[in-house]
C-alpha cells in the first residue's frame, strides 16, 4: 500500500454492474490501442507487442519487486486534491496478482487469470504535476507469463488535458531588446474593438512615450483578439522599459543601439557546446557546462551488421539536437548556413565552427565515394545522459545518396569559401559516386537509438549540390543539373533546393546572368510574400506554418528576407528581420522567449540529453542562445499531446523536456539564429544610411577642371565666369584607370567628408568602354583587373557618404558587341555592383542606363536587370547628354516601370539647358542646366558630365580630345550658344 494515499478499488468481471466513478477527463493517450504501442513502454526484460488489438507483455520469472518488470505510460498530468479513476482490462496466462499503479494517486492488487476481467479504482492525487505515471508492475513472479491489457482509462481531474493555460501579461514585448533605429511593436490581446490608449514608461516608471492601439482584430492563428501598439517614433536608448495598456503591464525590455551583439555570439558558441570528441572547456562556457570529451569511441566505429565490413574514424562533429547522434543531412545544411554567414560578413570563430563539422562530414565517405547517412546509439538513451557516460555502442548506418550530395554541396562550398583542397576533393567524389548512384536512400523505418532523416525525392540535393559545385569549379557539366528554386517554402534539411538560387546570388559573377536575373527576382518575390505574411499576423511570423521546428521557418524566412535587403538595400526587408526578432524573443502568442537566456519567459527545459536541470538539479538548463523548436501542431511527443490539446496553431508549444517535437533543439535551427544574429549585429554589419541625410550638401571640388583653369588664368576675362558659374559648383569627378585606385577614392571621399559634404564621383573603367562611339576608348586591361580596381574603388569609399555612378554608356552600345562580350561585361557590371553594396554600405550607387533618344525604356530596363541594378540604389540617365530634365524624367519613369517601379534613378543636368539637337558630340546651342540638387522630379538632378570638357574631337571643338577642358565651350554652355 502507498502511504499518503487516499482510495477506492473495486474489481469487476464483465457481467458486473459499473461502480461511481470519479467524474473528468481522459489522462491516458492510446488506451485502446488501436493505434498501436506510442506511447506505452515496457520495461527492458518484459517485451511486449500489440496482438489482437492488446497489449501483450512476456512477463520473466526470477524478479524481486514489483516494479523490476512493467508495463506503463509517462507523462499523466495530475491535480493536487483531484480524484481519478483507472479502469482497464486484463488477462494472464496463468493467476497471477499484479499492481496497477498511478503515481501519487493509487497503487492496488489486481488479481488475473486466463479469463479477461474489467477493473477499477479510484484514488485522489497528492501532486499537481504533468509527468505523472500509470504503470501495471509484474514483478516477483515466481513463473514467466504473459499479461494482456486493453481499454484502459483514466478520468479525473478539474482542468481537461490542454487546458487551464496561461500566459502572463497580455502584452507581449520582445522581451530582450528592440533596435535604436528599427521597428518597436507590441501585440496586446485585447477584447476591444476600438483603440484603446497605451503608455511606454521608463525604468523609473516616467511615461516617456504614449499612442492609442491599432486594431487588429481576430488572430486566426492564436485565437487571439489583438491590437497592435507602435513606438517606433521614440529613439532612446535605456533599459527596463514597460508597456502599461490599462492595469495591464508588459514584461520589461531595453532599447539598444546594437541589441544583438552578444546573441550573435552565444548562438554560435551553441555548436562549440555540442561539440563531440573533444573536451568542452570550463574557461570558455563556465564550470556548469564544462565536461569531458564524449564518444571518444567514434575514431573507430563500425557498421551495423549486414551495411559493411570496415569501420571508420567519424569522430568530432555536431551532437544533432537531444540525442547524441550525429547525421550528415542536418550537419551540412547547418555547416553551409555558417559558411554562407561567413561568406558575407567574415568572422574567424565561424570558420572555426564550420570547419569542425565539414571535417567530420568528410570523414563520413566511404570508401566507394558514397557517404554514411549517420552515426549514433544502438538504442535510445534515457534523459538525461552525459556524452561521456554513454553506455550504448555506436554503429554507422548506410551510405545515401542524400547523404552524398550533402557532402558535395558543403564540400564544394568550403572548398571555395576556404580555398581547402581536401573539400573539394571529397565533393567531387561525392558527386561522381552520387550520380553512379542516384537512388540509395535512408530507410524510414531505421529509427530505433536514432531519427532516421528520410528522403526518397534527392533532385533537390543533385541541384543544390550542382550549384555549389559549379560556383567552385565552373565546370558546364554541373550547369544542367541546376533546376530547382526557391519558393515560398523556403528550406530545410529534406528540402534543400532552395539553396541553389541562394548559391547563386552568393557569387552571381559565376553564373549566367539569366541565372542571376531570375534567382534574384524570385528571392524578391518570396521575400515579400514573407513580409506581407508578417504584416498580416496578430504576431509577426513571417511564417507561420507551425510545424516541427517552427521557429527555424521563422529564422530562415527571415534569413532570405535579410538577402532582399542586400540585394536591394530597402529599409523594409531589415525592418522585417528585426520584427521576426521580435516573434523569437516573446511577442509571441505564449509569451515566451524561444531563445534561452533571453527573456523574463524565457525557453529553459528544452530536450537535451545534457542540458537537462528539470530532470537534474545538478546539471544545467540549455546555455544562452539556445533556440528552441517552438509551436508545432504536430503534437507527436506524449508531453505535448497531454497537454496541448485543442491547442491554437500558434499556441501549440510547451517548455518542457519531455516535448520533443515543441521544445527540442538542433543544429540546424540554431545555424539559422546564428545566421540572422550575424546579419543584426550592428557590430559586425553596417546598417546602411541615407548619404544625403549623413551630409550638408554637395561636395564642391575645388580641383575640378574648370576651377583649376580659372584659378591658374586669373588674367582671362572668361575665368570669372567659368568659376561663378562652373568651378563653384558641384561636379562629379571621374576616375578611370588610375594608380592605387583605392587611396585616390578614399582621399577623394575623405576630404568630402571632412567638410561634411556628399561628394559625386564616376567610375569609368570597364574593358572595352565606349564600343561604338570610339572617343572614350580605354579601361581596364581584362576583366579581373577591372574587379580588381572596381573592388578597390568600392572600399577606397568605404563606410563615407558618396554618390557613385557606374560606367556611364556602358549599357547603351551593344549592337557594337558579340553575345559573348555583352555577357562579360554584364558579368562586370554585376561584380561592380556587389562591390559597392558590400563594401560602400553608405553610398547611393547608380548604374548608368543611357538617355531618352538611345535605347528603348523597356530593352534597358532589361539590361540594367541582367546588369545588378538591384544590387544598389537605381540607375542614371543623361551623363553627357542634352535631353531636357522633364524628358529624361519620362524616359527614367518608363526605364524604372518596366522593371516594376522600385529603383531610383538621377538626371545629369549639366548640360540640358536648352535640350538636345539631336547631336551628342559637342553640339552647338547647348546651355548649363540646373546644378546639383536633391529631388526635382529624380532622387537627384546632378552634374555628372563637367561643363566645359570635350565630347570628342567633334562639333564646335573638332581639335580638343574627349575629356579635356576648353574654355570656350565652358563659356558656350554659359551663354547658350
Amino acid at each position: 500500500m502507498t502511504v499518503g494515499l487516499s482510495f477506492t478499488a473495486t474489481v469487476l468481471v464483465l457481467s458486473l454492474a459499473n461502480p461511481a466513478q470519479a467524474a473528468g477527463h481522459e489522462r491516458v493517450l492510446n488506451g485502446s490501442f488501436d493505434a498501436g504501442k506510442t506511447p506505452w513502454w515496457s520495461s527492458a526484460n518484459t517485451p511486449s507487442k500489440i496482438v489482437d488489438g492488446r497489449l501483450c507483455a512476456d512477463v520473466p520469472a526470477g524478479t524481486v519487486n514489483p516494479w523490476n518488470s512493467m508495463v506503463g505510460q509517462n507523462d499523466v498530468p495530475l491535480e493536487a486534491g483531484q480524484p481519478y479513476t483507472l479502469r482497464f482490462t486484463a488477462s494472464a496466462t496463468r493467476p497471477v496478482t499484479i499492481r496497477a499503479a498511478v503515481q501519487s494517486t493509487l497503487n492496488k492488487p489486481a488479481a488475473l487469470s486466463g479469463t479477461q476481467q474489467t477493473f477499477e479504482f479510484t484514488g485522489s492525487s497528492t501532486v499537481s504535476d504533468i509527468h505523472q505515471q500509470v504503470s501495471f508492475q509484474m514483478g516477483g513472479a515466481a513463473e514467466p507469463y504473459t499479461l494482456c491489457v486493453d481499454d484502459v482509462s483514466l478520468t479525473g481531474g478539474a482542468i481537461p488535458p490542454g487546458g487551464g493555460w496561461t500566459y502572463g501579461s497580455p502584452i507581449r514585448v520582445n522581451q530582450h531588446a528592440y533596435a535604436l533605429d528599427g521597428p518597436k511593436r507590441a501585440t496586446i490581446v485585447n477584447p476591444s474593438t476600438k483603440p484603446v490608449p497605451w503608455t511606454l514608461k521608463d525604468a523609473t516608471g516616467n511615461a516617456v512615450r504614449s499612442g492609442r492601439t491599432q486594431v487588429r482584430g481576430d488572430d486566426a492563428m492564436s485565437r487571439d483578439h489583438v491590437h497592435i501598439a507602435d513606438f517606433t517614433s521614440y529613439r532612446r536608448e535605456g533599459t527596463g522599459f514597460t508597456l502599461v495598456v490599462g492595469e495591464d503591464v508588459s514584461l520589461p525590455f531595453d532599447i539598444s543601439a546594437n541589441p544583438y551583439g552578444k546573441l550573435r555570439k552565444d548562438a554560435l558558441e551553441y555548436f562549440y557546446h555540442n561539440r563531440s570528441g573533444t573536451p568542452i572547456e570550463a574557461e570558455r562556457v563556465g564550470e556548469a557546462y564544462a565536461r569531458p570529451a564524449g564518444h571518444l569511441s567514434d575514431a573507430s566505429v563500425p557498421c551495423l551488421p549486414g551495411v559493411c565490413d570496415y569501420s571508420l574514424d567519424v569522430r568530432g562533429g555536431w551532437y544533432d539536437a537531444g540525442d547524441h547522434g550525429k547525421y550528415v543531412v542536418n550537419g551540412a545544411l547547418a555547416a553551409w548556413q555558417l559558411m554562407d554567414a561567413y561568406e558575407r560578413k567574415p568572422d574567424p570563430a565561424l570558420r572555426e565552427e564550420a570547419l569542425w563539422e565539414v571535417d567530420f562530414l568528410r570523414r563520413m565517405q566511404a570508401p566507394s565515394g558514397m557517404v554514411h547517412h549517420k552515426i549514433h546509439d544502438l538504442a535510445w538513451t534515457p534523459l538525461p545522459t552525459l556524452p561521456h557516460l554513454d553506455p550504448q555502442p555506436r554503429y554507422l548506418h548506410g551510405v545515401s545518396t542524400a547523404a552524398t550530395l550533402n557532402l558535395a554541396a558543403a564540400g564544394a562550398r568550403c572548398a571555395r569559401v576556404f580555398n581547402d583542397p581536401r573539400c573539394l576533393i571529397a565533393a567531387e567524389r561525392a558527386w561522381q559516386a552520387a550520380v553512379q548512384n542516384p537512388a540509395v536512400y535512408a530507410p524510414r523505418e531505421d529509427n530505433v537509438g536514432g531519427g532516421p532523416y528520410d528522403d526518397t525525392d534527392v533532385r533537390d540535393e543533385f541541384s543544390w549540390a550542382a550549384a555549389e559545385l559549379y560556383a567552385m569549379t565552373g565546370d558546364r557539366k554541373y550547369l544542367g543539373r541546376i533546376n530547382t528554386t526557391l519558393t515560398a517554402a523556403g528550406f530545410s534539411w529534406k528540402d534543400t533546393g532552395a539553396l541553389a538560387d541562394l548559391a547563386i546570388l552568393r557569387v552571381p559573377s559565376r553564373f549566367p546572368v539569366a541565372k542571376v536575373i531570375t534567382a534574384g527576382l524570385r528571392l524578391l518575390t518570396v521575400a515579400n510574400g514573407y513580409l506581407k505574411s508578417l504584416r498580416q499576423q496578430g504576431y509577426p511570423d513571417p511564417a507561420p506554418g507551425y510545424l516541427w521546428g517552427s521557429t527555424s521557418s521563422t529564422a530562415n524566412a527571415a534569413m532570405i528576407m535579410a538577402l532582399a535587403y542586400d540585394l536591394t538595400h530597402q529599409q523594409r526587408y531589415r525592418d522585417a528581420v528585426l520584427e521576426s526578432f521580435d516573434y523569437l524573443l516573446g511577442r509571441n502568442a505564449v509569451n515566451r522567449s524561444f531563445v534561452t537566456g533571453y527573456g523574463e519567459r524565457d525557453a529553459r527545459n528544452q530536450h537535451h540529453r545534457h542540458w537537462a536541470h528539470q530532470l537534474d538539479p545538478k546539471l544545467p538548463n540549455p546555455p544562452p542562445g539556445a533556440l528552441a523548436g517552438g509551436p508545432n501542431t504536430g503534437l507527436q511527443d506524449p508531453v505535448a499531446q497531454q497537454n496541448l490539446r485543442g491547442c491554437a496553431p500558434a499556441k501549440c508549444h510547451i517548455d518542457d523536456i519531455g516535448s520533443w517535437s515543441t521544445n527540442e533543439v538542433a543544429i540546424n535551427w540554431n545555424s539559422a539564429l546564428a545566421w540572422i544574429t550575424a546579419f543584426a549585429d550592428q557590430g559586425t554589419f553596417t546598417v546602411a544610411a541615407n548619404p544625403i541625410d549623413l551630409t550638408s550638401g554637395f561636395y564642391v571640388n575645388p580641383n575640378s577642371a574648370p576651377a583649376v583653369w580659372a584659378r591658374t588664368n586669373p588674367g582671362d576675362s572668361r575665368a570669372a565666369r567659368i568659376q561663378s558659374s562652373i568651378g563653384s559648383k558641384p561636379i562629379a569627378r571621374w576616375f578611370g584607370n588610375d594608380a592605387d585606385i583605392g587611396s585616390v577614392v578614399a582621399n577623394y571621399t575623405g576630404a568630402a567628408d571632412g567638410h561634411d559634404k556628399l561628394p559625386v564621383l564616376v567610375a569609368y573603367n570597364l574593358p572595352g568602354r565606349d564600343a561604338c562611339g570610339g572617343h572614350s576608348g580605354g579601361g581596364a586591361g581584362t576583366p579581373a583587373a577591372y574587379r580588381t580596381w572596381i573592388s578597390s574603388f568600392a572600399a577606397g569609399i568605404g563606410t563615407k557618404p558618396a554618390v557613385v555612378v557606374i560606367e556611364p554608356d556602358a549599357l547603351g552600345d551593344f549592337e557594337c558587341m558579340t553575345q559573348a562580350q555583352i555577357d562579360e561585361r554584364l558579368g562586370m557590371l554585376v561584380y561592380a555592383t556587389q562591390m559597392f553594396q558590400q563594401k560602400a554600405p553608405n553610398t547611393f550607387a547608380y548604374l548608368d542606363g543611357g538617355n531618352a533618344g538611345w535605347v528603348p525604356a523597356a530593352a534597358m530596363a532589361s539590361r540594367l536587370s541582367a546588369a545588378g541594378v538591384r544590387n544598389v540604389r537605381g540607375f542614371s540617365v543623361n551623363v553627357s547628354n542634352y535631353y531636357t530634365t522633364s524628358s529624361s524624367v519620362s524616359y527614367a519613369n518608363s526605364v524604372a516601370s518596366a522593371m516594376g517601379g522600385s529603383p531610383r534613378f538621377v538626371v545629369d543636368t549639366s548640360r540640358n539647358g536648352n535640350g538636345s539637337n539631336g547631336e551628342w558630340c559637342n553640339p552647338a546651342g547647348r546651355r548649363l542646366g540646373t546644378p546639383a540638387q536633391v529631388g526635382g522630379g529624380a532622387e537627384m538632378l546632378l552634374w555628372v558630365k563637367t561643363p566645359g570638357n570635350s565630347d570628342g574631337e567633334c562639333g564646335i571643338a573638332p581639335t580638343v580630345p574627349a575629356g579635356q577642358f576648353s574654355p570656350a565651350l565652358a563659356v558656350r554652355l554659359i551663354d547658350g550658344t
